[in-house]
This record gives C-alpha cells, structure tokens and sequence, in this order.
C-alpha cells in the first residue's frame, strides 16, 4: 500500500494558510536537493557524507510540509548514508524517487483545489 502523499490536517497545523501551503508545495518541487544527477553522481561516488546532507535535507522539508510518503523514505535513505550501506542507499534512493513522482503527479490537481 502506497504512502498517504500529504497530511494535510499536519501541514495546516504548520502552516495555518492553504495558498501558503500551495506554494510552498510548489518551491518543494523546486529545490535543488532533488537535482537527481547530483544524487546520482554522489552515490555513483560513495560519497556518504554528501547523500547524507541531501537526504538530511529533503528529510526536513517533507516533514515540515507533511509530505509523509518522501519523508519516511527520505529517512530510511538518510539513515542508510549513515551506516554507509550500498545496498540500502540504492534501494531507499528509488523509494525516495517514487515518492517524489507521486508527489509531482499529486501536485497540479491539489493546486487546483
């Protein structure tokens, strides 16, 4: 079973303005974090201490907004760079990648809202 994309009870409670919210939504969508080829490269790389910022980072944002699909895997990702686990990375990287174009899909209809 899919995770829920947003909380919106959650994210209200953060935020308490649903235009607000929309864009902040929007400006997710846009950070540089979730620039895949850098990702890419620092796992190609093995380069654990920067997948661990990047997913630190996304981790954090998707929390405050409530994204819990891309949060729980954003974690799970974060917590693979700490122990430094290839294998777990990889799989946690594809999550976070699903999450993320459910959340992109998700988005225009919720804007419309």
């Amino acid at each position: 079973m899919p995770y829920q994309i947003i909380n919106e009870t959650e994210a209200m409670n953060r935020v308490f303005d649903k235009d607000l919210l929309k864009e902040l939504l929007k400006e997710f969508t846009e950070m540089k974090e979730l620039d895949w080829q850098v990702l890419d490269q620092h796992i190609s790389n093995d380069d654990f201490e920067a997948i661990e910022r990047i997913s630190h980072s996304i981790k954090g944002v998707s929390g405050n907004l409530a994204l819990a699909g891309i949060y729980l895997t954003s974690t799970a990702l974060n917590d693979a760079a700490k122990l430094e686990n290839k294998e777990l990375i990889k799989l946690h990287y594809d999550e976070v990648k699903i999450e993320v174009k459910r959340f992109i899909d998700f988005l225009p209809g919720y804007l419309d809202s």
